[in-house]
């Protein structure tokens, strides 16, 4: 069965609506032009609090959990870099910190959000995460993201021996004379 032509009286309505045949275009309400400036935000509170107990658990050392004031921001430097992703990619990137949140309950039969754990399950859940196959995508994804965004400080840098100093190429190569060639 074929669509059928719209209806002429539609379709003159419609041609008029648009500016008419000679192309002009109408004029446009300028309260409809406004440009609404605003930072795009993808995480939610749930996830915030995902990001920021993962950054703990990945980054204690021996001493102690990290910086408490530089996890308080930290989520917000993590929605400021996925935000600007596709949104293809920001809904999977949110998908991953929910089943994140709910690891506990089908790694370790916890009822319990990832957030809500003590730091040395939170350890185990990461552990297991990264050795089994089904959850090890989101483990990756996540630990890249945030790897790179909290190790990129000066202050981190030097806590894990990292030196901006290269000294590979300070000897000079010999230069070739005329009578050599």
């Amino acid at each position: 069965m074929a669509p059928s032509a719209p209806h002429p009286a539609a379709h003159e309505a419609a041609v008029a609506a648009a500016g008419g045949l000679d192309g002009a275009v109408p004029a446009r309400d300028p309260a409809l032009l406004r440009v609404r400036d605003y930072a795009r935000t993808t995480l939610q509170p749930r996830h915030r609090a995902v990001v920021r107990a993962f950054a703990e658990t990945l980054f204690a050392r021996d001493d102690g959990p990290p910086d408490q004031a530089r996890l308080d921001g930290f989520p917000a430097e993590v929605d400021a870099m996925i935000s600007n992703a596709s949104k293809t990619l920001r809904f999977g990137l949110c998908v991953m910190l929910d089943i994140m949140r709910w690891a506990p309950l089908f790694l370790m039969g916890k009822l319990a959000v990832f957030e809500d754990l003590d730091l040395a399950s939170r350890t185990k859940v990461l552990e297991k995460m990264d050795r089994g196959p089904a959850l090890q995508l989101v483990f990756v994804a996540y630990k890249t993201v945030v790897t790179m965004l909290y190790l990129e400080t000066p202050e981190e840098l030097r806590a894990t021996g990292y030196s901006s100093v290269r000294r590979r190429y300070t000897r000079a190569l010999p230069q070739l004379t005329d009578h050599q060639g």
